[in-house]
């Protein structure tokens, strides 16, 4: 349950109203918290000239790539990005000298990404100190309820990605 406080600092965001449908409320407060996560996340990596977009594609890349490259329409399914905006992304990354790309034999129109010595160790570095943020973060969810939530959420992911909205 919500303390008195909490609620009252919950209530001045006009869109949740504790009347409404949970799925309604549940889907409010998912966005505001998704919002505020990500300008904090954003905050931490801006001082490493990254967004956390950016970070995530160095995150794909290090735990699916290794030392191998990956495919740039692979990383945009593992992120759910547009190909568009992966490009984007991938092209301030390669800028940077923390990707490198090269045409994939396979399909002209693909690049093969991969981390660089420079982007590995920037991964190295950020890691943990992005594991500490995100365990600050949701230190006030209770640990009994953070499996459930978990389940819950990927199992929600899992049924609108496959088109089942109603499972």
């Amino acid at each position: 349950m919500l303390t008195k406080e909490q609620l009252k600092y919950i209530k001045k965001f006009s869109v949740i109203n504790s009347a409404q449908e949970p799925d309604v409320v549940m889907f409010h407060v998912l966005a505001l918290l998704y919002t505020r996560i990500e300008r904090i996340i954003n905050n931490y990596l801006k001082s490493y000239g990254l967004s956390s977009a950016q970070f995530n594609i160095l995150m794909v890349l290090k735990s699916y790539g290794g030392a191998n490259s990956v495919n740039q329409v692979e990383i945009s399914k593992k992120m759910l990005v547009s190909q568009c905006n992966i490009t984007r992304l991938i092209d301030k990354l390669y800028k940077d000298k923390l990707v490198t790309k090269k045409e994939d034999k396979k399909d002209r129109r693909n690049k093969l990404i991969k981390l660089t010595a420079k982007g590995e160790s920037l991964c190295s570095l950020l890691w943990p100190k992005y594991r500490a943020l995100i365990l600050a973060l949701s230190k006030n969810v209770p640990m009994a309820a953070k499996g459930n939530i978990s389940q819950g959420l990927m199992k929600w992911l899992y049924c609108l990605e496959k088109g089942d909205e109603n499972n």
